[in-house]
């Protein structure tokens, strides 16, 4: 984290954090569809609205 500061300002560094988290969250979302054998595709738009 020390040698993160030394490029990045708090807030840059806040929001580097925020998008590896957000990126990590979409890795477990993907792995997790995986192995339940989740179909992609069946969504339509407008279906929510």
């Amino acid at each position: 984290m020390a040698r993160a500061r030394k490029h990045y300002d708090d807030d840059r560094l806040a929001a580097l954090i925020a998008l590896v988290a957000l990126v990590a969250q979409m890795n477990a979302a993907n792995r997790l569809a995986v192995i339940v054998h989740q179909k992609g595709g069946a969504y339509e738009p407008g279906m929510f609205g």
